[in-house]
């Protein structure tokens, strides 16, 4: 099963890494202006779609640009084809392909590919976490003050965000948004980035991040401290001392 994995997201990855910075890329918007999709997403996803159906024709699919096929099966794929569409039109370099796999609602691996530095995290459940076949562990940073997050929130999680800024530990803290999920996947679960909170409410932006960070170490859990499930909406992912800070401010 890794190889699959691996080998479709990689393929996914690189189909829409040839539409990067494309003269006159086809695009729309979808619920909203934020919300774009590309001609780039829709081929990716194609790739993806293609190999799962011709591999697993009995297995579900959740995608986010074709929405959800035999959800209720015992296996279900979830499949982000372009995360981090926003950057990808702006000819910024910070996104990526997320592909993963579920059993009975857990998840149980996943990859996430970044094309443009050919970096590909996966993840199984109980084996750990591997960059391009490598081993990789979370951050063991502990104070605030030096650590650099991800971060994804919105106007809701005000408190969260007054809360940090205010903390007594340090200065500051160092805080970011790369815009896209795989790539905050792959700088925490390599130790790049230490920790990440992120507001996400759909399972493609949540599921594939959550089981890379902690298969490399990190402590994951919801909002409300739980250990990440398939309908938790909210993730916290630092190594065990930054999260039990980091729950402070979130409950």
């Amino acid at each position: 099963m890794r190889n699959f994995i691996e080998h479709i997201t990689r393929k996914a990855g690189n189909t829409a890494l040839k539409y990067f910075k494309k003269p006159e890329l086809k695009f729309s918007h979808k619920k909203n202006i934020a919300d774009v999709v590309t001609e780039a997403d829709h081929a990716s996803n194609k790739v993806l779609l293609d190999a799962i159906k011709k591999r697993f024709p009995a297995h579900g699919i959740i995608s986010e640009e074709t929405g959800e096929e035999q959800t209720s099966a015992e296996y279900v794929w979830i499949i982000d084809p372009l995360d981090g569409t926003r950057n990808f039109l702006t000819h910024t370099p910070l996104w990526g392909t997320m592909v993963g796999l579920a059993r009975n609602k857990q998840m149980i691996a996943a990859a996430i590919y970044d094309p443009n530095h050919d970096e590909l995290v996966y993840a199984e459940r109980g084996k750990g976490a591997y960059l391009n076949g490598k081993r990789i562990h979370c951050s063991l940073t502990l104070p605030f003050s030096y650590g650099v997050i991800n971060t994804i929130l919105r106007s809701s999680d005000l408190r969260f965000i007054t809360r940090l800024a205010n903390n007594k530990e340090g200065e500051g803290v160092w805080a970011g948004n790369v815009g896209s999920a795989a790539m905050m996947a792959i700088s925490v679960a390599t130790g790049r980035r230490d920790w990440a909170v992120v507001s996400f409410r759909h399972i493609w932006d949540q599921a594939m991040l959550t089981l890379a960070c902690h298969e490399a170490g990190c402590r994951t859990s919801d909002f409300t401290g739980k250990p990440w499930a398939w309908e938790s909406r909210g993730i916290v992912v630092a190594n065990a001392v930054l999260h039990k800070k980091l729950m402070r401010m979130v409950k």
